[in-house]
């Protein structure tokens, strides 16, 4: 038999933690859209997506729009309203530099998810032709004390296809 704690006591488990305040920016051009998909998940998606793509044939690894789907298939079981969106203004088309440096999307993360973890999650876009995305993993364990500040770079993506990068290593923030 399974005990749940009560609404109480649950209540009281949360009272130690409070919400963190999240800033991020895109500083990455050459994106094929500069729209910047992105979820807030309570779980790592890096074991499931590089398992899937272990399992692929031969002939699908290099099948980018195979490699987004596996990349976006735990983002599609979010509700909409748990989807959000960042402008990349460095990729966009005749944007002012000084905007480009500067602008960015803060916000809040509510709860401190089952492992006092939550990772930052973009959907698969197109950076020259290639699927990438960015992953960081967000520590909630203690009281924040700043803003944290994640920066979507080209160091910092991640390339989805098989053998594109020798560094693809998710970031904690």
């Amino acid at each position: 038999m399974q005990v749940r704690p009560s609404s109480e006591q649950a209540e009281n488990s949360l009272t130690s933690w409070s919400p963190y305040i999240v800033s991020i920016r895109a500083t990455v051009s050459d994106l094929d859209s500069p729209l910047i998909p992105f979820v807030v998940l309570k779980h790592d998606p890096l074991p499931g997506f590089a398992s899937q793509r272990e399992g692929l044939q031969y002939k699908q690894k290099d099948d980018a729009e195979v490699i987004r789907e596996i990349w976006n298939k735990p983002l599609t079981t979010l509700p909409c309203e748990q989807h959000f969106f960042l402008l990349a203004w460095s990729a966009f088309p005749g944007a002012s530099p000084q905007v480009a440096s500067i602008a960015g999307l803060t916000f809040g993360i509510a709860t401190p998810g089952p492992q006092r973890r939550r990772w930052i999650t973009t959907c698969a876009v197109g950076y020259r032709g290639e699927p990438v995305a960015w992953c960081v993993e967000v520590d909630t364990s203690s009281s924040q004390e700043e803003i944290i500040e994640i920066l979507f770079t080209e160091k910092r993506m991640f390339r989805l296809l098989p053998g594109r990068a020798a560094d693809n290593k998710f970031r904690v923030a």
